[in-house]
């Protein structure tokens, strides 16, 4: 790919004894590794700070009310009948699917870092509009602003689903490095569950007592979201996994790792430039 084939390339050498150095270092390292770690270091506590937030942001951007509440939210605006709120249902999962689909197919043109802040912007924009729409529904019964809310749960989903679907596990793995990547991704998936108890038990009791100005409260969240994704969440496109370290643990690791595969592909290379000149030599006599 980055040679025309040439296996032998320098740049194909370089990058290979890249790799092969940075699985060594993480090797080195395996042995003193335990949960702790995961904290241990501040590039470490950088990485765990984002994994762990786009865990809960995953689960409670507002999506856990459609998601397990969607018959009680058509409902509350006045789509009763059951056909139709299936429709919704199948129709809102499926759009999802194709959003979802071809945003991650994006990712690697526009970049990690712009599709989260797109989404969370975007969130934050159709949740607002949506909670206006519920609280003009509910003081004056229009059936215009009811279809309203259901039109916004569109919009809403299609930038949950350009950053939040197809990349919280990808860019979670992919901000990790190899040592920490197994004890990292358990405390993301735990994360998730444990935001899931919360949809499960606290929402349906906020919404039944405070009904659509419970939908207020993730327009502060969703708010707090778009913020701590500006401030924290780093572009990973087109780096490698060893740059993408260097972006946390510093450019003293990413030069440690780059240093030994550059002497290790020039000693390959004098080697094999050696060998050559001793067949030649050979031939000749």
């Amino acid at each position: 790919y980055h040679a025309n084939g040439n296996e032998h390339d320098p740049l194909v050498e370089y990058e290979f004894e890249e790799i092969k150095a940075a699985i060594q270092l993480d090797r080195e390292v395996t042995t003193n590794v335990g949960w702790l770690s995961l904290f241990k270091t501040p590039g470490n506590r950088r990485r765990m700070r984002i994994i762990l937030a786009l865990a809960f942001f995953s689960q409670w951007s507002g999506n856990g009310l459609v998601s397990y509440y969607l018959k009680r939210v058509c409902d509350s605006v006045g789509i009763t009948d059951p056909t139709t709120q299936l429709l919704i249902n199948g129709v809102l999962n499926i759009f999802n699917f194709f959003v979802a689909l071809i945003a991650g197919l994006l990712c690697d043109k526009i970049g990690r870092r712009v599709l989260f802040i797109t989404s969370t912007v975007g969130m934050l924009v159709f949740w607002i509009i949506q909670t206006i729409c519920l609280s003009l529904y509910e003081q004056h019964g229009n059936p215009m602003v009811g279809r309203s809310v259901i039109g916004m749960i569109f919009c809403y989903y299609a930038f949950y689903d350009i950053a939040f679907t197809p990349l919280i596990v990808s860019y979670s793995v992919e901000i990790l490095p190899y040592s920490i990547r197994a004890k990292g991704f358990t405390a993301f998936n735990f994360a998730v569950s444990a935001s899931l108890i919360f949809n499960q038990y606290v929402n349906p009791i906020a919404l039944n007592a405070l009904g659509w100005k419970y939908y207020l409260v993730y327009v502060c969240w969703i708010a707090f979201e778009m913020v701590f994704v500006f401030i924290y969440v780093v572009e990973t496109k087109n780096r490698t996994l060893e740059e993408t370290a260097a972006l946390f643990d510093g450019d003293d690791a990413l030069e440690k790792v780059t240093q030994h595969a550059a002497e290790v592909a020039a000693e390959e290379v004098k080697a094999k430039a050696s060998n050559s000149v001793e067949e030649i030599s050979e031939a000749k006599e």
